[in-house]
Order: C-alpha cells, then sequence, then structure tokens
C-alpha cells in the first residue's frame, strides 16, 4: 500500500472522530509535511506542524519550529491520535464541522489561527483543487474498491479473477482460463509490462490504477 493511500484512509477515520472533511484532512497533512517529507513529520511525528506550548509534558517537546516563527513542535509517539487529540482539546476549532464544503472548512482552520500565514487558507485550497484537478481522490477510491489480494493466474478462480475478465474484456465467469490468459498477456504488451500472463502486483495496478500515485 502505498502513503498515498495509507494516509487518505487515516483521514477518513479521523474525519469520522473530529467532523471534518476527508480531504481537507488530508489536503493540511500534505501541506503541513511537504507530502509526508518534512523532517518535523518524521523526527516528530507531526503531521500537521502543531507547536508545543508550556503546559503541556516537557516530554512531548520536540524539535525548533522554522526560526521566523519560533517556539517548539510538539512531538507524538502517534502521529494520527496526535492530530486529533490536538483539535478535540482546542475549543477554537470546533466550528470548523459546520461548516459542509472543503473550501469553507480550509478558511475557518486558516481564521481560527492554525498558521501564521496569511494565505494559509489560499495554500490548502489550491493544493486541494490541484488533487480534484489531477484525479488523485478518483484513484485512491478506485484502488479501494479494488485491492490488490495476490496472484492471480491460469486455474485462479473466484471474484478477483471476474474483476479481471471485466476489464480485459472476455467471458466473465470467475475462471483464469486460456482466453482470459490470452487477454491478461494482450493487456501486458500494450502496457509494456513482463509478458507472462500472470496478474501480480504490477498488472492489476494497470488494470484498476492506470495512473501512478
Amino acid at each position: 500500500m502505498s502513503n498515498t493511500i495509507k494516509y487518505f484512509q487515516d483521514a477518513q477515520e479521523v474525519s469520522k472522530k473530529i467532523g471534518w472533511l476527508t480531504e481537507v484532512i488530508y489536503t493540511q497533512w500534505q501541506v503541513e509535511t511537504a507530502h509526508f517529507t518534512s523532517k518535523n513529520f518524521k523526527k516528530n511525528n507531526n503531521i500537521a506542524g502543531q507547536t508545543w506550548y508550556p503546559g503541556l509534558p516537557l516530554s512531548s517537546r520536540g524539535t525548533a519550529r522554522p526560526k521566523n516563527e519560533g517556539g517548539y513542535y510538539i512531538k507524538y509517539n502517534d502521529p494520527i491520535q496526535g492530530y486529533v487529540d490536538f483539535i478535540l482539546n482546542n475549543p477554537r476549532y470546533s466550528k470548523v464541522k459546520t461548516y459542509k464544503t472543503a473550501n469553507e472548512q480550509f478558511k475557518a482552520i486558516a481564521d481560527a489561527g492554525w498558521a501564521a500565514d496569511p494565505n494559509y487558507a489560499d495554500v490548502l485550497i489550491s493544493v486541494n483543487n490541484a488533487n480534484i484537478k489531477n484525479g488523485l481522490y478518483k484513484r485512491i477510491i478506485q484502488i479501494e474498491l479494488h485491492p490488490y489480494k495476490g496472484i492471480l493466474k491460469k486455474g485462479s478462480r473466484g471474484v478477483q479473477v471476474k474483476k479481471i475478465q471485466e476489464k480485459i474484456g472476455v467471458k466473465v465467469d470467475g475462471i483464469f482460463g486460456i482466453l482470459t490468459e490470452k487477454a491478461v498477456k494482450e493487456f501486458q504488451r500494450k502496457n509494456d509490462l513482463v509478458v507472462d500472463g500472470i496478474v501480480g502486483v504490477e498488472t492489476w495496478g494497470k488494470l484498476f490504477n492506470p495512473t501512478n500515485l
């Protein structure tokens, strides 16, 4: 499972707990962690730039924030639970969930003072719009609907085989026979994959997720 899918699924679970839209949560994580690569994220398990403040345990004080911002990041054992706790324990973010659209929630988060950047809402909106334009959310949902569950080849049977047959345009009977194998090989040939008639992770990914995440 790629990080993209993992963190989107985490965002779906967080959405149930705090009431913010999944795409709002995921987009904020993207921005705050530089797409899950930032030093803060890696060193502090801090997924959204949360700032340490007096009153929190000293043991939760992480590395220093940028000099122009001052202070320290919060260091978490679990970045996802830390994010949930931070929001639920800060009343100033309680109204965010009352807004129904992503753009309204982004603006509410910014207005509540999440970041010092006066353009914070615009940045979040821009990244979310890019995700939509690039079809990111649709691709993630497609993968969730058709998860890879292991190698399929001649002799395999079942629902997963039917899904393959529907995609490659052969009789849908759930039996991976000669015709299915032939059609898989043709699909592999057209998509620059190893032509072996076996549906492994790469062939499955091309079948159900043509554009890499």
